[in-house]
């Protein structure tokens, strides 16, 4: 992302002073820790989404193929 574009707002947050002191620990720019865990929560989220959705377009292709195979289940058995 091009820095000269990006966009920053200043928003009050709280959060809880054990959670503070253990960000203050491992960094020392806490806006930048806080604004790269939040989009990999983000990033994460729409992942858990993506497959959340795709397992049900499976799930759903899987019942149709269930529902063309009784279809013709009795054409496989007929004898030619």
């Amino acid at each position: 992302m091009n820095r000269a574009a990006e966009t920053h707002v200043k928003r009050t947050i709280s959060l809880p002073r054990p959670l503070v002191e253990k960000i203050v620990a491992q960094t020392s720019n806490v806006s930048a820790f806080i604004a790269q865990a939040c989009q990999e929560k983000l990033a994460a989220d729409a992942r858990r989404t993506l497959e959340a959705e795709m397992i049900e377009r499976c799930r759903v292709r899987y019942q149709e193929d269930l529902e063309l195979l009784r279809d013709f289940s009795h054409a496989d058995q007929e004898g030619w």
